[in-house]
């Protein structure tokens, strides 16, 4: 618990719990989960923003995608379940994917 509560203090991790803080406060029932988290990324100076999916989200994630690249963002996906012939790298890879955003 100590190290959980220890991490709050590291200065990237205090940046995201404030941004994320603010959005939440200005916005709450005021915008939808979507103009939420661009503004969390806004406020948070992101230029790129990764989306890990299922399968069963992958049109949903599309779409968000679209919207993410409306805003100015750079975006990279995964999908972790599929045919081996369309997603050959078919685990589950978050910290693959956070390594290239």
């Amino acid at each position: 618990l100590e190290e959980a509560i220890d991490a709050y203090s590291e200065e990237e991790n205090h940046k995201v719990m404030e941004a994320a803080s603010a959005a939440e406060a200005k916005f709450r029932s005021k915008m939808t989960r979507v103009e939420e988290t661009i503004e969390f990324a806004k406020r948070m100076g992101a230029k790129k923003i990764g989306i890990g999916t299922c399968m069963g989200l992958l049109d949903e994630a599309k779409i968000f995608t679209k919207i993410l690249r409306k805003h100015g963002f750079e975006v990279y996906g995964v999908c972790c379940k599929g045919s081996e012939e369309y997603f050959p790298h078919r685990r589950c890879q978050p910290f693959q994917l956070r390594q290239k955003v």
